[in-house]
């Protein structure tokens, strides 16, 4: 397939941030769109993004001249060129955003070229089983995404039925009830950077108790569960961590872990220490795993192989975020999965707080079989771009 042209332009994402968006035509006269996130909470091990108006000079200036008029038979072939032109082990010389959003153009204009949906593409050059993933719907946010008081980021509610649509239906239920709740406890509502309800509680596991009230008002225990990402990150400091305005040790967190699950239908705990202690995962992550509650690396891991395989060999995680601009080629993401999937990792496929209405992660969540896909609340439309994405797959996967 051969590249005709590449048109690329700056948009605003959810935050109202500039972003990349990249327009690519091959010599058919097919043409797709892809635009690319960033994230506010970030690991230390990420790929390097730049400002839009920076990679936008080094996409024309550098892999323009290198891809126009050329011809490509395979993703890998192309994200080679991409991390070869870079030439960087954080794409600190193009940016993470730049060639995410050359690569997943190219996988979207190559599925076209092929007459394949996304998803349909993602599967076979990963030899997946396609398969729905379960909700990971943002209910209550804290940390760096509200501005609240709560040291915790993301409360979640996990929803997984028959079929996307009943998903969506519940999570939506599950929100609107938990607001009917918000109205009685706050004069006005605010929402966090994800959508999710932005208020403050008495402490960090407050949270938790009001969404499980409102699963058990709707009849629903058993069949939605909860789920936390603490990004313990953004509450350690000299090394210590600050719970509710009050130094917290290693020990104590862990002891507070274990009475949230003890007491709360949770699922799995993301990044419950900072992203160096590879040691303190494998420890809650063998005592939790007794209770089939699995613990998820995100900062720890960044979808990077070398941190990943670091993660499995301590037995540091059970699960597993996957966020494609966090190593910033598509190619570079399914060898993130492939090692996770070799060592039964529960995975997780994630937006960013700064999304666009880009729903390429739908499709490569559907795509591999992944357990869950993490899209923000249901309700803003950057974040419902995916869900509706996923239930458009579900329809076309069972001819609906």
């Amino acid at each position: 397939m051969k590249i005709k042209d590449i048109r690329v332009s700056i948009i605003k994402n959810s935050r109202n941030e500039d972003a990349l968006e990249v327009e690519l035509l091959n010599d058919s006269g097919l043409s797709v769109i892809a635009s690319v996130p960033q994230g506010a909470s970030t690991g230390e091990r990420e790929a390097i993004s730049l400002s839009a108006e920076n990679a936008i000079e080094k996409i024309n200036g550098i892999v323009v001249p290198e891809i126009k008029e050329k011809s490509f038979e395979s993703q890998d072939e192309f994200d080679d060129l991409l991390c070869e032109l870079d030439g960087t082990n954080n794409k600190s010389r193009l940016g993470a955003n730049a060639t995410l959003v050359l690569s997943l153009a190219f996988a979207r204009l190559l599925a076209k070229f092929n007459n394949q949906e996304l998803y349909e593409y993602i599967a076979e050059i990963t030899h997946s089983k396609p398969s729905l993933p379960a909700f990971y719907a943002n209910i209550i946010e804290g940390g760096k995404h509200a501005k609240n008081n709560l040291d915790w980021q993301e409360y979640l509610i996990v929803v997984k039925d028959s079929s996307a649509e009943n998903q969506l239906k519940i999570a939506k239920d599950v929100f609107e009830n938990i607001g009917n709740k918000v109205k009685t406890l706050s004069d006005s509502i605010s929402f966090s950077d994800e959508g999710a309800y932005d208020l403050n509680f008495e402490n960090n596991t407050a949270p938790l108790e009001l969404i499980n009230s409102s699963i058990k008002e709707l009849d629903l225990e058993g069949k939605v569960m909860l789920a936390l990402d603490v990004a313990a990150d953004s509450f350690y400091k000299n090394n210590e961590y600050t719970i509710d305005g009050s130094p917290t040790s290693v020990n104590s967190l862990t002891n507070i872990y274990n009475d949230v699950v003890n007491k709360y239908p949770v699922v799995s705990i993301e990044d419950p220490y900072e992203e160096n202690d590879f040691e303190h995962y494998a420890t809650l992550n063998t005592v939790l795993n007794d209770k089939n509650i699995f613990i998820v690396g995100d900062d720890l891991t960044t979808t990077n192989t070398v941190y990943i395989e670091k993660a499995v060999l301590m037995n540091s995680i059970s699960g597993i975020i996957i966020k494609p601009n966090q190593i910033g080629t598509l190619t570079e993401t399914l060898e993130a999965i492939k090692i996770a999937k070799e060592n039964n990792l529960k995975i997780i496929v994630s937006h960013r707080s700064g999304e666009t209405e880009d729903s390429f992660i739908a499709d490569l969540a559907y795509g591999i079989g992944a357990y869950g896909l993490k899209a923000g609340a249901p309700s803003p439309k950057e974040r419902l771009a995916k869900y509706d994405r996923i239930i458009e797959i579900d329809k076309i996967q069972y001819n609906l």
